[in-house]
């Protein structure tokens, strides 16, 4: 009877394992992880600070995807009346925790390469992370110089400029070490392959002399997630040993739809535009903490499924320094947009526990389940008049008074210029304000305020829902931009009547204006519409507007 009781234990004991494996792969093959996540930060002094003071930073994400490409601009302020040379350090940190084949990075058998002894193993078909452990030999660390090729030949690139000229890293050094900065969390390996590298090169500085360090990074970023891409990268802003005094001005600046950034919630910060799409976080006064992040993400192919379908997402905004949307009529009919899906984009995220490096074998990113709260782009009810979700298996949009004026400034994640993108459906070209009087809409208007000056304005004319509904539709042939603040005379301009960009090269100073239809092209269907209204948003900062420039002069010198 014992015995009977034993096997029957075993059975249920195997079954228990098999349906543990069987969720287990199920997870491993629907994951994106990588199996790697990767970290920088500031500059740091690697030693005295000699009275230098980090002053003003530029943080620009120039890519987010596979790998993270930053462009950060700093002002140094040599606050003594002394000469001399300070040491400073570029930190790039890898954490390997995916050991198994066909599962861990690339890059681990990459390593091979350059670290011939310490990546040496015996049989790249099983787990690998006992060979490794075994090639350290008891040793804590295992430290090496190497150079700045061997690490282009992984993907990671630093490039160091003072002044606009180039100053070469004097010497990498690399050292790998096991780390397990969660051992209680008993649901994950969270023990890790940590592969520290130093970029460390001399500065020299004159007596209180003011200078631009320039620096351009690029290394892998963290994938992970489960039936949708996340993507993330960790900044080092704060350290043991920071510059000395306060950093006036930290600008964070990012494609909209490319990436969020994370700030801790001591971070007040505010908002502001650039180009069409580009957003700029400032952040003043800020003394880094010890161990102090920021960070970004993004979801990619976040397709959500209805049914059988996989569904198109569409994230769409209003700008915020667009703001007080109105116009003289529109159409107040709903309309439907179906197998699409509505996705809310955020404008900054907030959490102070940014961790370095996924842990275990991972689902979804570990910092969206923790202390993580988003902010969505509210300057103006966009997301109040476009919902999308799914029922009964199937997914539609629902659009509010389909002729609002507030359709005529929403920008999206697409590009009519990109051939990549033709024949895709999106709600920027497919929504428009359509004028609603008993006329064809001569001398109606759209009316909004602007709370940063612009330096051009783009139009896309007519409802270019479909071909069939712009070619048949009323559009605008006379257009006149008009100041009610009295800053300028009406300007008064023709509009083409094709699917193609307007550009008015006209500057708007902040303030309110209104766009009138004084003439139309009338069609069979005797509404007016303008699809789309876009501005280039100027940031009017001086120490920013240096810096773009200094950003842009580096651009065009030979690497």
């Amino acid at each position: 009877m014992a015995a009977d009781k034993i096997n029957t234990m075993k059975k249920i004991l195997l079954i228990v394992f098999l349906l543990s494996t069987y969720i287990i792969r199920a997870q491993i093959l629907t994951s994106n992880f990588n199996g790697l996540s990767a970290t920088t930060g500031n500059l740091r002094p690697d030693g005295e600070t000699f009275g230098i003071s980090l002053q003003n930073e530029m943080i620009h994400i120039r890519d987010l995807d596979t790998s993270v490409v930053y462009d950060v601009l700093y002002e140094f302020k040599n606050t003594t009346a002394s000469y001399g040379n300070f040491n400073v350090m570029q930190p790039v940190t890898l954490y390997f925790n995916e050991f198994r084949p066909g599962l861990r990075s690339p890059m681990l058998d990459k390593l091979a390469i350059v670290f011939n002894d310490i990546f040496k193993i015996q049989d790249g078909t099983i787990d690998t992370r006992d060979q490794i452990k075994g090639n350290f030999d008891q040793r804590l660390f295992v430290r090496r110089y190497v150079s700045t090729q061997n690490l282009k030949a992984l993907g990671i690139v630093a490039d160091i400029f003072k002044n606009n000229q180039r100053a070469t890293y004097k010497k990498v050094l690399v050292e790998f070490k096991w780390l397990d900065e969660d051992p209680y969390n008993l649901e994950k390996n969270t023990e890790v392959l940590a592969m520290e590298i130093k970029f460390i090169t001399d500065l020299q500085f004159n007596p209180n002399e003011q200078f631009n360090v320039l620096s351009f990074l690029k290394l892998p970023a963290t994938i992970c997630g489960i039936e949708q891409k996340q993507i993330y990268a960790p900044y080092q802003i704060g350290y043991d040993k920071n510059w000395i005094g306060t950093i006036k001005n930290i600008y964070i600046q990012h494609d909209i739809f490319n990436a969020t950034p994370i700030i801790p919630s001591t971070f007040t910060y505010t908002n502001k535009y650039v180009g069409e799409r580009n957003q700029v976080i400032v952040v003043k006064n800020i003394t880094p903490a010890d161990k102090q992040h920021i960070a970004f993400y993004t979801i990619r192919d976040n397709y959500q499924q209805c049914g059988k379908n996989k569904l198109l997402e569409e994230r769409s905004i209003i700008p915020i320094p667009v703001k007080n949307v109105t116009a003289s009529s529109w159409i107040k009919t709903d309309n439907k947009f179906t197998n699409r899906n509505y996705v809310v984009t955020n404008e900054v995220a907030v959490s102070d526990n940014i961790q370095l490096y996924q842990t275990g074998n991972p689902a979804n990113l570990d910092l969206l389940n923790k202390d993580f709260r988003s902010k969505p782009y509210t300057s103006y009810l966009l997301n109040d008049y476009f919902t999308g979700d799914c029922n009964n298996n199937a997914s539609e949009i629902d659009v509010k008074e389909s002729g609002h004026p507030i359709y005529a400034f929403d920008i999206s994640n697409y590009n009519e210029d990109d051939s990549a993108f033709a024949g895709r459906e999106n709600l920027q070209m497919q929504t428009c304000w359509c004028e609603g009087a008993a006329t064809a809409g001569k001398g109606e208007y759209i009316e909004f305020e602007l709370t940063q000056p612009v330096k051009a304005i783009k139009i896309y004319n007519g409802n270019q829902a479909n071909n069939k509904v712009f070619d048949e539709g009323s559009k605008v042939d006379i257009i006149r931009f008009s100041s009610m603040d009295g800053l300028f005379k009406d300007i008064i301009s023709s509009i083409i009547d094709l699917k193609i960009q307007n550009l008015y090269n006209i500057k708007l100073p902040a303030g309110k204006y209104r766009i009138y239809v004084d003439d139309v092209d009338v069609g069979k269907i005797p509404t007016t519409c303008i699809s789309s209204i876009t501005f280039d948003f100027d940031l009017q900062d001086e120490w920013y507007q240096k810096s773009m420039q200094l950003l842009e002069s580096a651009y065009k010198k030979p690497k």
